[in-house]
């Protein structure tokens, strides 16, 4: 399977973040993902913000929302859980596992008067052409899909020419195309 490093992509993400400044910093995901015949609750990108959040001593007590499909209505829900429950002190910002989420997560910010990124940064996953058009612009990491394609080829090539007997798992870097939503420190 060829796949983008989320692990990785939500470390460079809160790393970037930390060097910018930001301290508290929350989270914001649907829930469950399918990997073969096996269900997991839980997506692997709230697994790794959780372990990479422990392991740089940031606390994200009461900063995850996390339910739902990866939809604008659920990063809606969310997005107005967050800014009810943060009125008053909104985190530094917020890490949103695809930018479908994240399109509702701003509207619902942008209605509670959360502004963004004045109250709140948001850095975003997928850089889907809908994350230039969202107000503001969404600062979103960008998986190289024409890597992801050659990458694919490369190994279904070996499987078909009998070079590969073993299972093999590729994982591929991802870049921030930053935009207004998030603008990194120089």
């Amino acid at each position: 399977s060829v796949q983008p490093d989320l692990s990785q992509t939500i470390l460079d993400a809160l790393d970037m973040l930390v060097s910018s400044g930001k301290r508290r910093i929350g989270y914001i995901g649907g829930t469950g993902f399918t990997m073969g015949l096996h269900e997991y609750p839980e997506d692997g990108r709230l697994t790794a913000f959780r372990n990479w959040t422990e392991r740089l001593g940031l606390d994200a007590e009461g900063l995850i929302y996390a339910q739902g499909a990866f939809t604008v209505d659920t990063g809606r829900t969310l997005g107005e859980e967050a800014a009810n429950d943060h009125r008053d002190d909104m985190p530094d910002a917020f890490i949103v596992a695809a930018d479908t989420i994240a399109v509702g997560v701003l509207q619902a910010f942008t209605a509670a008067g959360v502004l963004v990124p004045r109250d709140t940064s948001v850095i975003s996953i997928n850089n889907q052409t809908i994350s230039q058009l969202t107000s503001p612009p969404l600062s979103t990491f960008s998986i190289d899909q024409n890597e992801l394609a050659r990458v694919a080829t490369l190994a279904l090539g070996d499987a078909i020419s009998g070079k590969r007997t073993i299972r093999q798992h590729a994982y591929l870097s991802t870049s921030l195309v930053a935009r207004d939503s998030f603008v990194p420190a120089k």
